[in-house]
């Protein structure tokens, strides 16, 4: 899988999963040195599902630092079809010998809600969120750009997980 970003990968895994019956899913990112990227201010911004959400894409980043399949973060706020889609993506990245650097920036929003579920949607700019190879050299200075990302967030044993995600690729947002 070449590419100069993580989301273009991600965005075809999660067209694959999607077209398998998966729902959306979000979680939380950080920027390095820069704190947790947060959804622009809103009475959405403080809804679990939505922290839960922006703490999956933190747990992603820091994944991808190293295309680490097994980490340990991974499935700390992601479950089902949206935990096999990160694993799918950091596999390929593995394999091709590239990691991550930077993080991606958030606007979340909840566009349906009931007691134990989410549906949220996020418009995800990945342009600080580029692929390297091993030895530090940018895959591809192509800059990323803003996409839709459509996540399903539930509350299971006490806690919200991202159980679904749907990245819609590039330019959608």
């Amino acid at each position: 899988m070449r590419g100069g970003r993580w989301p273009a990968v991600a965005a075809g895994l999660i067209a694959l999963l999607a077209g398998c019956g998966s729902s959306p899913d979000t979680a939380e990112t950080q920027a390095p040195g820069n704190g947790p990227s947060r959804p622009a201010a809103s009475p959405s911004a403080q809804d679990g599902a939505v922290v839960a959400y922006l703490a999956m894409w933190d747990d992603t980043v820091a994944a991808a630092r190293t295309s680490d399949v097994d980490h340990p973060r991974l499935d700390d706020h992601a479950e089902g079809d949206a935990l096999a889609l990160l694993k799918f993506v950091m596999q390929g990245h593995a394999e091709e010998g590239q990691v991550a650097r930077g993080a991606p920036r958030h606007d979340v929003e909840v566009v349906e809600s009931e007691t134990d579920r989410r549906e949220l949607r996020d418009c995800m700019d990945d342009r600080e969120w580029l692929m390297y190879d091993r030895g530090g050299e940018l895959v591809n200075d192509t800059p990323g750009s803003r996409g839709l990302v459509d996540a399903t967030v539930e509350r299971q044993r006490r806690q919200w997980v991202v159980t679904d995600l749907v990245m819609h690729g590039a330019a959608t947002c």
